[in-house]
């Protein structure tokens, strides 16, 4: 199943207002641009929607946030018996 987030904003009680202004803040905050440079360097619509865009950006954000949560444990858990490896050699 394909995570869709501007689906869960369309499904939520949000204002519809709100919901438009939710999409365009994460969007262009996160670097889209209406427009992009063509082939022949002229300046043609974004191939890519806002609403495309949207979920790109927040899917991103939910994998950086998977890496944190899953890796961080193992790093804690490497760098406690490093650092008792290290102390144990009696070394000042």
């Amino acid at each position: 199943m394909a995570l869709n987030f501007a689906q869960v904003i369309n499904n939520s009680n949000l204002a519809a207002s709100i919901k438009s202004r939710m999409i365009d803040a994460v969007v262009y905050l996160n670097g889209y641009a209406d427009t992009i440079e063509g082939p022949d360097m002229t300046k043609i619509p974004n191939p890519l929607t806002k609403v495309q865009f949207y979920n790109k950006v927040l899917v991103r954000y939910h994998v950086l946030r998977l890496k944190e949560y899953e890796v961080e444990p193992s790093l804690t858990a490497v760098r406690s018996t490093k650092t008792a490896e290290i102390d144990a050699l009696g070394i000042d």
